[in-house]
């Protein structure tokens, strides 16, 4: 008697060495096939084409959300600031940001810098930008253009404009 027993599809001990053998003539595996190098070429060709197609589209919607965070957080900071002026008889000039963080609770989302703020008797601007893409569009408000949120240049009157 061996010491070694013989189990049925495991390879023995004279099998497991036999090197450069196809998968396909291997006696311990019969009729198991192994994947050849162009198989593994083309799907690793097919991955890298549909990476290139959602990659870009991935960044794409990441910039959009991005700006879609500014402008919300320039209306909500505008909102504070008209919430503001109300309790002022209209006069813009004491709703500074930290006044409206600390009275107004108004908190921008994480990664949203504003700044350029502009608060006089009859006007109230800000600018904004996302932290992690520096160089995506920075965004306004301006009470005295109206109530939207546009792209463009600096707030005329901020301070550095």
């Amino acid at each position: 008697m061996s010491v070694v027993e013989k189990v049925p599809g495991y390879p023995q001990p004279t099998e497991r060495f036999r090197i450069g053998m196809p998968s396909t003539q291997r006696p311990d595996h019969p009729g198991e096939r192994g994947f050849s190098l162009v198989e593994l070429l083309v799907v690793v060709v097919i991955i890298g084409i549909l990476s290139a197609i959602a990659i870009p589209t991935f960044l794409a919607q990441r910039e959009q959300a991005q700006s879609a965070a500014v402008q919300s957080d320039l209306r909500n900071a505008a909102t504070a600031a008209s919430s503001c002026s109300s309790e002022n008889d209209g006069s813009y000039a004491s709703c500074n940001l930290q006044r409206l963080r600390s009275d107004y609770d108004f908190n921008p989302t994480d990664g949203v810098t504003l700044s350029g703020v502009v608060n006089t008797a009859t006007r109230w601007a800000a600018e904004g930008r996302h932290t992690a893409n520096p160089s995506a569009t920075v965004h306004h408000f301006d009470t005295e253009t109206g109530s939207q949120v546009r792209p463009g240049p600096k707030t005329p009157g901020a301070p550095g404009s």
